[in-house]
């Protein structure tokens, strides 16, 4: 190792261990920068256990990290999302571990979403709770419950909707509730007034009012 000439009074005295630790410290970043992360994780054990007490805990859950970002670079999300759990449970956990999921799972959730399976998105976020940890949890749920919500409202009824949304209040937050029931009624106006049926649709509205009070797009609908 060069030290710079300024720095010499800087110097310390490093044992064999940590020379080899340094060593493969730098092979790993060699191999890190021509993307082979999955050999560089035995060598970053290695170096880490040679350190001993020396080596920050980041160096090994860093590589680790750049592994599993590369799997789901290549579209193996599920896997590298499996060996992160892997670590955490055999080495501990890490700040950016919970990161690394969070994002991964937001991602994996919009692709289902997009072809709207919301079965799968459930089932989805169910299987990784525990990987992104509560607060992430109760968001990408109140966001799965929401599009799912937003999706079934146009192909089944008025009860059956608000059925619905009752059960999954819960995980809505009084917003979304009332956005939900609002768009509910509103588009069950609209389905009457194909028919003609103008009192009936006010009367429809009429209910959404009662539950949603003073809701502006519903008194704009029902004047209109």
């Amino acid at each position: 190792m060069i030290v710079p000439k300024t720095k010499y009074l800087n110097r310390k005295a490093i044992g064999e261990r940590r020379l080899l630790a340094l060593i493969y410290n730098n092979r790993i970043s060699l191999l890190e920068r021509s993307g082979d992360y999955a050999q560089s994780i035995g060598l970053s054990l290695d170096a880490w256990k040679l350190q001993g007490m020396e080596a920050p805990p980041k160096e090994p859950a860093e590589r680790f990290l750049n592994y599993a970002v590369s799997l789901s670079s290549a579209g193996r999300d599920a896997e590298g999302l499996a060996f992160i759990r892997t670590v955490r449970e055999m080495y501990g956990d890490y700040a950016r571990y919970r990161e690394y999921a969070t994002a991964t799972v937001g991602k994996m959730l919009n692709a289902l979403m997009k072809k709207n399976d919301y079965a799968g998105s459930f089932d989805l976020l169910s299987a990784y709770e525990s990987d992104i940890g509560n607060e992430d949890y109760g968001r990408m749920l109140r966001g799965v419950t929401v599009n799912y919500l937003q999706h079934a409202i146009g192909s089944i009824t008025l009860q059956d909707a608000l059925g619905r949304i009752a059960e999954s209040r819960a995980s809505l937050g009084k917003g979304d509730y009332e956005t939900l029931v609002s768009l509910t009624h509103s588009r069950e106006a609209d389905r009457v007034c194909g028919g003609k049926a103008w009192l009936e649709a006010a009367a429809v509205l009429d209910r959404g009012l009662a539950e949603v009070t003073g809701q502006v797009d519903l008194v704009r609908q029902r004047t209109a």
